[in-house]
C-alpha cells in the first residue's frame, strides 16, 4: 500500500517557513500544508471508495440480492464515527442515501439539504450543488455544509447499479491542527524552528499512519465480504485476473444432504417459516462446516452441499465426522422435540473440477462424475443414515463401523457396492 507522505509536507513546510521568510510567510506555507493534507486525504477516500465499490459490483455481479448487498453495508458503516472519516451510498438518479452511519437519515434525500461541491484542485469559488456531482462521474474534492463544516470527498459509481459510493473525512480536526502549528511558528519562526517542525511531523505521520490502518480495516471489511461467497484462494484469484477460474484435483470428498419429504412437509405451509426453518438448520450445518474446514458449495432448496480436500488440509474422515453430527443436530433441535424431520446424506471421493466459471452470476461450484455418484448417494440412501460408496468404506474402514447395503443400481452410474456408516 502506498505510503502517505503527509508527514514530509509537515516538516518541510514549517522549517522551510521560518527559515526563508518567517512569520509573514506562515500563513501561506499552512495553505499549502492544507492542500496538501486535502489531496492526500481524497487519494485515501479515492482507495477505499473504489475498493468497496469493486466488492459491491462483484456482489451484484454474482446475483446477489440488492437489498442483502445494501443491508449487508449498512450492518458493516453503521455506527462509524460521523465526525471522523465514514462511507455512505446514494441513488444517482435522485440522490436519496441508501446506507448511512446514522440510520435515521437512510432514505432521505441530499438535493434539499443544501451541500455544495468543490472539486479537487479548484476554487472553493467554483462550486456546484453536491447532487450533481453526485450524479456526474467519479471525482473528489471537498463538501461544504450549509452550517459552515466541510468534508473531504470522493465519489464513485458501483459497477453495474445506479449507486455511488461517498468517502467522507471531517476537515474540523486538520484544521485546528495547522492553526495551532500556524500559532506556534509565529511565536518563534527562527529559534523554535526545529523544536515545532519536528514534533509537528511525528504529529503528522501518526495522523497518516492512522489513516493508513483504517483503510486496511476496510479494506478487510471489502474481503470479508467476498469471502461470504468464495473461497479465500479463489477470492484473490478473482481480484486479480479475470476469465475462466478452474481446477483439477485428484481426490475431493463430496457430501450431499437433504431433508426428506420437504416438499410434502412444506406444502401449504408460509414461506417465510421455511425458509426460517432452512436457515435455523442450514445454519447448524455451517457452524459444523467451519469447525471440520470443510468448504461449504451452495444449498439448493432444501439440499445442502459440502466437500472437503479442496483448498484445505481436511480430509475425508473430517467430512465423515461431519456427517455424523449432521445427523446428531437434527436428532436434538427436531426430533428430541417432537417434530418428524429427518434427513439423507450420501458421501462419495474421488476426482472432480472446482472453480468458477462465467462472467455473470458467477458461484463456486464442483463438476464430475464425483459429484453426481455423491448426490445419487443421498437419493438413494435411506432416512436418518449416511450412505457411501465403496471407495468411501475402504478409505474409512479402520475409523467408522460400516453396514453393507449391497450392490445398487446408480442411475447414470451402474451396478455399485454400497454401505451405510456409523460411529466406530
Amino acid at each position: 500500500m502506498k505510503r502517505s507522505r503527509l508527514y514530509l509536507y509537515t516538516f518541510a513546510g514549517i522549517l522551510l517557513s521560518m527559515v526563508i521568510v518567517g512569520l509573514f510567510a506562515i500563513p501561506l506555507v499552512m495553505q499549502q500544508v492544507r492542500a496538501a493534507y486535502i489531496a492526500v486525504q481524497t487519494d485515501v477516500n479515492q482507495r477505499q471508495a473504489e475498493g468497496m465499490a469493486r466488492v459491491l459490483g462483484n456482489l451484484i455481479a454474482a446475483g446477489q440480492d440488492p437489498e442483502l448487498v445494501i443491508q449487508t453495508l449498512q450492518t458493516s458503516v453503521e455506527g462509524s464515527e460521523v465526525d471522523r472519516g465514514y462511507l455512505c451510498m446514494l441513488e444517482s438518479t435522485d440522490g436519496n442515501l441508501l446506507c448511512h452511519p446514522d440510520r435515521q437519515l437512510v432514505g432521505m434525500a441530499v438535493g434539499p439539504m443544501g451541500m455544495t461541491f468543490s472539486p479537487k484542485g479548484q476554487p472553493e469559488s467554483t462550486m456546484i450543488p453536491w447532487l450533481k456531482a453526485i450524479q456526474g462521474p467519479a471525482t473528489g474534492g471537498v463538501i461544504h455544509y450549509p452550517d459552515g463544516s466541510a468534508e473531504i470527498n470522493y465519489l464513485t459509481p458501483v459497477p453495474g447499479s445506479s449507486w455511488v459510493l461517498s468517502s467522507h473525512e471531517n476537515t474540523k480536526r486538520v484544521e485546528g491542527e495547522i492553526q495551532g502549528l500556524q500559532t506556534l511558528a509565529g511565536a518563534g519562526f527562527v529559534v523554535l524552528g526545529l523544536l515545532v517542525a519536528f514534533p509537528a511531523s511525528f504529529a503528522a505521520r501518526r495522523v497518516s499512519r492512522g489513516y493508513e490502518h483504517r483503510l486496511l480495516d476496510e479494506q478487510k471489511k471489502s474481503d470479508d465480504l467476498l469471502l461470504n461467497i468464495l473461497p479465500a484462494p479463489v477470492a484473490r484469484r478473482l481480484k486479480d485476473a479475470d476469465g475462466l477460474i478452474a481446477d483439477n484435483h485428484d481426490q475431493v470428498h463430496v457430501l450431499f444432504a437433504d431433508i426428506v419429504g420437504f416438499t410434502k412437509m412444506t406444502k401449504g405451509v408460509e414461506p417465510e417459516k421455511v425458509l426460517k426453518l432452512l436457515n435455523f438448520l442450514f445454519s447448524r450445518f455451517d457452524a459444523l462446516a467451519a469447525r471440520y474446514s470443510v468448504e461449504k458449495i451452495k444449498t439448493i432448496g432444501d439440499a445442502y452441499m459440502v466437500a472437503s480436500g479442496l483448498n484445505t488440509d481436511s480430509d475425508l474422515k473430517q467430512l465423515a465426522l461431519m456427517a455424523l453430527d449432521m445427523l446428531g443436530v437434527v436428532r436434538t433441535e427436531f426430533q428430541d422435540k417432537g417434530r418428524n424431520i429427518q434427513i439423507r446424506i450420501g458421501l462419495h471421493t474421488g476426482p472432480a473440477v472446482a472453480g468458477v466459471i462465467g462472467t455473470s452470476k458467477f458461484a463456486y461450484d464442483l463438476w464430475g462424475e464425483t459429484v453426481n455418484t455423491a448426490s445419487r448417494m443421498e437419493s438413494m440412501g435411506e432416512a436418518g443414515r449416511i450412505h457411501v460408496t465403496d471407495d468411501v468404506q475402504r478409505a474409512l474402514a479402520g475409523d467408522f463401523a460400516f453396514e453393507e447395503r449391497g450392490v445398487v443400481n446408480i442411475k447414470g452410474v451402474g451396478h455399485l457396492r454400497t454401505w451405510f456408516l456409523g460411529q466406530a
